[in-house]
This record gives structure tokens, sequence and C-alpha cells, in this order.
């Protein structure tokens, strides 16, 4: 048998389930509480219908109240509308599906503080926003600070460029739902010699300018083992 005491309260469960929590409902009173390790009634991971969907939606008189209990929460973009008061950056996501669980920490009944913490698209990233007197603050977004770099290539084929002439190309870089374009960094070109790839206009967007370059001295047709790569730095929004 497996257990876990809270507040130094040590008892024994009832029941021959296989692991408890020894947790407290929501008048206070304790209790033990089953659990399978992964998923639990009340004491590990409740569900988003303990705070009503409203990720401001907190108990300041009762901190064991089940408003202030830790809950998982999963939407999609049919879903998102039962949601209300959620922290912007989640509410600017318009692709996929969003999850996470919502925690109260609860230091007086003058100041409590929600986090939300994402699982999924971003792992690990914090939106938090404090109650102090009653009055809420601003959502302030913290994330792992996970730079990454996307590659990109794009087929040639079929451009024509003269002796010494150039021609201008946008590479479109796909960014992952939750992530935003610091700036695009490299660009180079494979299967072709003497053509030279160069950004022409700076860009923050997915998109890239890329002015390409033929040095030689005569006309290049490209064809689809010509390719054009752009590498782009992206960071969690």
């Amino acid at each position: 048998m497996n257990t876990v005491s809270q507040a130094g309260i040590v008892s024994a469960p009832t029941s021959s389930k296989p692991y408890y929590v020894y947790d407290t409902n929501a008048n206070g009173a304790p209790q033990w509480e089953s659990f399978n390790g992964v998923t639990s009634y009340n004491g590990i991971f409740d569900s988003d219908s303990r705070f009503n969907k409203n990720f401001k939606y907190v108990s300041p008189t009762n901190k064991y109240s089940y408003a202030n209990r830790r809950c998982y929460f999963s939407f999609n973009q049919t879903t998102k509308s039962e949601y209300t008061n959620m922290p912007p950056v989640l509410n600017a996501i318009t692709s996929g599906s969003v999850m996470g669980f919502r925690e109260v920490l609860f230091l007086s009944s003058n100041f409590l503080m929600v986090n939300v913490i994402e699982m999924y698209p971003v792992a690990g990233r914090i939106h938090s926003i404090c109650l102090n007197n009653g009055s809420w603050g601003s959502w302030y977004c913290t994330h792992p600070g996970e730079i990454q770099l996307i590659h990109t290539a794009v087929s040639l084929n079929g451009t024509s460029i003269g002796a010494h002439q150039g021609a201008s190309k946008t590479v479109t870089a796909t960014i992952p739902s939750g992530y935003t374009v610091v700036n695009h960094t490299t660009c180079w070109t494979t299967g072709v010699v003497g053509l030279m790839a160069q950004f022409d206009a700076y860009r923050t967007d997915a998109t890239a300018s890329i002015w390409l370059n033929n040095t030689q001295d005569n006309t290049m047709t490209l064809t689809a083992n010509h390719y054009l790569h752009v590498l782009t730095l992206i960071r969690p929004s």
C-alpha cells in the first residue's frame, strides 16, 4: 500500500485501491482520494469544469474550494469559444489544439496567483496573472526560451535567368503554431554553379525575399534538381 501524508497527518485509507493521496475536500476537511498515478478525481488533476472554463475563476474566501484546484484543460478551434478570460497568447493561436493545466497559488484571501502551464503547442510556456485585493493584474507570459532554426527548400524548376542578370524569389517558411519569426538568417542554392543568393529585404514574417544573381556568361535555365534554401530563426510567441 502506497500512501502520501499531507500537513504531517498520517492515517490509513479505508479502501483497497492501490494508490492514495491525502487531500482535503471543498470545505477543507481531510480525506483520502484514490488515483491511478496519472489522473485523479480531485487530488492531482481535475477537469476544467472545476474552474467553469474561466481562467480567472478562483475562490479568495476558501483556499480549499474546488475552484482553486489544479485542473487540466484541452480545446481546439471549435471548442475554444467555451473558455473565457483566456491568456491572450493562447487566444491568439488560430489553428490546432491547446492543452495544459491551470493552478492557483493561494497566499492569502487578498493575494492569489493563477498559473496556466502549456503542454501543447509550446511545452512549458507559462501564463500568469495575480489577484491583488480584489483587482486583477495583466497576464504575463514566460516561455522556455526555446530558439529554433527551421529549414525551407523550394525548387527553382522552370526559372530562367539571363547572363549576368538577376531574378527575385520569395520563400515562405512553415512556422509552427505558437512560434514567431525572429529573422531569416541564411540562404543558398544547390545543384547549380555560379548562381548566388542573397536577401534583398529584411523580413520578420514567414516570407523571405531573395535576389538570385547569375554570375555566368550564359543564360541559366533551372530544373527540378536546383533548389533555393533558407534558414529561419524562430522563438516561442
